[in-house]
């Protein structure tokens, strides 16, 4: 009779370590490493595309060559996206390979003041000068000097150096 409570109490250690193992092999499965490379129509590498899971926290940027690596949960929707280009969702994999395809109505005119930051043009809040290569005169030796008149609070000087001296541009 105590044989057979043994048994029975052996049985049951083993078959509760055997629930927690394949319990705990279930949970390690929840994530999948997701990588692979992002590429233009052409073949071309994207250099800094926008790669990330859907709804997660989790993503990254390809890197010179194009590819990614990153961990997310299975079952995933990895979002891959870059400037001028049309954003892709599909579904999470090891050694995907996105090609993107261009889109220019995603580009805006974008202008970058004086302090770096980066704004629209009709969201700014004072007056912007925009210069074209046909407005400046290409025929002086220092370019530079091409700017003087063209833009109303812009001052360029010269130094005393002739025509070789260097230009102060005083904004």
């Amino acid at each position: 009779m105590k044989q057979e409570k043994t048994k029975c109490v052996l049985f049951r250690r083993a078959l509760w370590t055997m629930f927690l193992m394949l319990f705990c092999v279930g949970i390690y499965a929840q994530d999948i490493a997701v990588s692979g490379s992002v590429v233009d129509e052409n073949g071309e590498p994207i250099i800094g595309a926008s790669v990330k899971a859907v709804g997660g926290k989790v993503g990254t940027i390809t890197n010179t060559d194009g590819e990614f690596y990153f961990k997310c949960p299975a079952n995933s929707q990895v979002e891959v996206s870059y400037i001028g280009f049309a954003t892709r969702t599909m579904r999470a994999s090891a050694n995907m390979r996105v090609v993107l395809s261009e889109d220019v109505s995603q580009l805006d005119e974008v202008v970058v003041t004086a302090l770096g930051m980066k704004r629209e043009q009709k969201a700014l809040g004072y007056a912007m000068t925009e210069l074209k290569a046909e407005d400046l005169n290409a025929n002086l030796i220092n370019p530079v000097q091409a700017l003087q008149g063209k833009a109303a609070g812009v001052e360029v000087t010269s130094s005393d150096g002739g025509m070789f001296g260097a230009s102060k541009i005083l904004i």
